[in-house]
């Protein structure tokens, strides 16, 4: 994929640091304010907001950590310095958040439920797919399968790229059955939507559930109540059993996200070595010491 004439990396992750390379660079200048020169001068600010209304916090102090906040707000310190607080106290509150490692998901992982493609779709976001029909209940509590979630969410908002042009999600429903929906929770769905959505620094910019069986209509009904505004704006249920005249998933997908960055099990063309829901296993896995040195800071 190109963007103003260069090549965009077709790796998971961009390894950039605080200021970005070209065509990245200009990319955060239009989506998000960044002014290069002010960088430093902005994560200040909110260091010491941080510092002088709650001493007492021990927060991440790398500015890469405090960069992604204001990347999340465009720049206004305050509403930057606001999220940082909400985060700590969601996570001071929420035992979900209590002793997030990768160890203590590994068992989810390796059930090769999620999935973070390779490359960006067409709007240069990356790409989160769930196939939660592989969830087993038998051996798995929801619990749990939220927690993986939050590290998957913790990486990719760990990611440059994707703070500033945001997050695309598909919630594929295939092989989801009722045994499934007997253990959905309301509370713990509405938990890890409050968790999405005003903790983690990360713009959801499309969400979609595919594959979606009539039985599933209350559940999704629900969700979308739960949902910001902006975000039910952006959310899109497409059914398994398509109507005469519905054009195919495949195509919907392709032209939404493009072919390049979707499975083939999608309609997609990913060109990819590996199967991605395996390197996203691996990935997560490798980030026990980023997620223990994490658990450091806190009220």
């Amino acid at each position: 994929m190109t963007l103003n004439g260069q090549t965009i990396d077709g790796a998971i992750f961009n390894n950039a640091g605080l200021l970005l390379d070209e065509p990245w660079n200009s990319l955060a200048i239009e989506k998000v304010n960044e002014e290069p020169s002010l960088v430093v001068q902005k994560c200040s600010t909110v260091i010491a907001k941080i510092q002088t209304n709650h001493p007492k916090l021990l927060f991440n102090p790398d500015l890469n950590f405090i960069l992604r906040f204001l990347r999340l707000r465009k720049y206004d310190t305050d509403k930057a310095y606001k999220e940082i607080i909400s985060l700590y106290e969601f996570q001071k509150v929420e035992k979900l958040c209590h002793n997030l490692l990768p160890s203590e998901c590994e068992h989810i992982f390796k059930l090769l439920v999620g999935a973070v493609m390779p490359g960006y779709d067409k709007q240069l976001r990356k790409l989160l797919i769930l196939h939660i029909g592989l969830w087993n209940t038998d051996e798995t509590k929801l619990w749990d399968a939220f927690r993986a979630l939050l590290i998957v969410l913790e990486v990719i908002a760990s990611d440059p790229v994707s703070q500033i042009t945001g997050l695309s999600v598909i919630v594929d429903f295939k092989d989801f059955t009722l045994k499934h929906l007997s253990h959905v929770k309301f509370s713990l769905a509405r938990t890890i939507v409050k968790a999405i959505q005003e903790t983690i620094p990360i713009r959801v910019k499309a969400l979609y559930f595919i594959n979606a069986s009539s039985f599933l209509t209350s559940l999704i009904s629900t969700i979308k109540v739960l949902l910001s505004s902006k975000i039910r704006k952006r959310f899109h249920v497409l059914a398994e059993k398509r109507e005469k005249g519905d054009r195919p998933l495949s195509e919907i997908l392709c032209e939404d996200f493009g072919p390049e960055v979707l499975p083939r099990s999608l309609g997609g063309v990913a060109d990819v070595n590996e199967d991605p829901y395996e390197i996203t296993c691996n990935l997560m896995l490798q980030q026990q010491t980023y997620f223990e040195n994490l658990m450091q800071y806190g009220f």
